[in-house]
């Protein structure tokens, strides 16, 4: 079995690899002698052994930067073993493998400069393409789980909280927006991501894991799980606990590179899912796990949220303590894929999956 993990930011991305390599923060089917680490912010230039010059970008990335030293690789990979199989496990980072520049204007009169981390285009069309075809050798993998933090609509304060699910529903911040605004946003920014989405707009996306999958899961999962949850700083849930089930949805607003401008723009991916979609429970609002479930639209997906916030209260809850704001639910939602990686396992042995 092939699982890859996929998850956004470096700082969401972390704390689930602070899980992995801790002892006491993963299982014991997860192999500490397969433990295998791979690209690292940290690490120096390599060179390839056969030309002794430092690896070259991809031809897509036009002779852009990205932010990591190539080659394009894992930040770790391991197996889970367990009494009925084995799983190969490989986890990304979107952000190592973002491009740093743009190019504004044509060739040889054009400059580059500086690339938004949020681009939902860059992601789509040039980062998660090249995760793709470098993940597990190029193979399509049996399972696919975006990994990340994110807000949830609630009047009860969830933050530190994991939701898990399998729906999720993409809209475009811009769909309504005239010309004008369109072009600013492209000369900000660069270039919006629409065409290439455009089918899967304002519908729900399922997923083709088994409808039991959550009724078939041990419970004990669950409570190893959770005992292991840390607290965020900012108004954090009463009770800590993980929310999983096949009815929630992950909603992505997709386009948004300025942070202020999820206020509003949350708001509207929220009123159109809530007018457009019977089944409404909402498990989390984010920015880049539906553009994982559509780059390997035909693979089994499941999503782990780190809940931080309640939406539209960012600024209220995440940005006085951004940094324990943001570790705390992604080690919970760390250590809820950890756990929950051998039973996923299991369940794909016995054809349950």
């Amino acid at each position: 079995m092939r699982i890859l993990i996929i998850a956004n930011k470096t700082w969401e991305c972390e704390p689930l690899l602070g899980v992995l390599l801790a002892k006491d923060g993963r299982p014991t089917s997860i192999d500490a002698q397969t433990l295998r680490l791979g690209y690292h912010p940290a690490e120096r230039t390599r060179l390839d052994p056969g030309t002794e010059k430092p690896y070259p970008l991809p031809p897509e990335a036009d002779g852009l930067p990205v932010t990591g030293k190539m080659p394009i690789r894992p930040r770790l990979s391991f197996d889970v073993t367990t009494s009925g199989g084995t799983a190969a496990v490989e986890v990304w980072c979107i952000e190592d493998w973002m491009r740093t520049e743009r190019r504004v204007g044509e060739r040889p009169t054009g400059k580059t400069v500086k690339a938004s981390s949020s681009s939902s285009h860059e992601k789509f069309t040039f980062t998660l393409p090249q995760i793709r075809d470098a993940a597990h050798g190029g193979q399509v993998p049996d399972l696919v789980i975006a990994f990340g933090t994110a807000g949830i609509p609630a009047d009860e304060t969830l933050n530190g909280c994991v939701t898990v699910g399998s729906r999720v529903y993409i809209r475009d911040a811009w769909e309504e927006a005239d010309d004008k605004e369109l072009a600013e946003q492209v000369e900000r920014f660069g270039s919006l991501l629409r065409a290439e989405v455009a089918g899967w707009l304002n519908r729900p996306i399922e997923s083709s894991v088994s409808r039991a999958l959550f009724r078939d899961i041990d419970p004990e999962v669950r409570h190893a799980a959770e005992a292991r949850f840390l607290a965020p700083p900012v108004h954090p849930a009463t009770s800590l606990r993980i929310l999983a089930g096949h009815g929630f949805a992950s909603l992505g607003t997709l386009n948004i590179s300025d942070y202020d401008d999820y206020v509003w723009a949350d708001e509207e991916t929220l009123t159109r899912f809530e007018k457009n979609v019977k089944q409404r429970e909402i498990g989390s609002m984010e920015t880049t796990h539906g553009l994982i479930r559509l780059t390997w639209a035909n693979a089994p997906f499941l999503f782990v949220s780190a809940l931080t916030d309640r939406v539209p209260m960012f600024n209220l809850e995440v940005t006085p303590r951004k940094y324990a704001q943001n570790f705390a639910p992604a080690h919970n939602a760390g250590v809820t894929l950890a756990f929950l990686l051998p039973e996923l396992v299991r369940l794909h042995t016995a054809g349950k999956l």
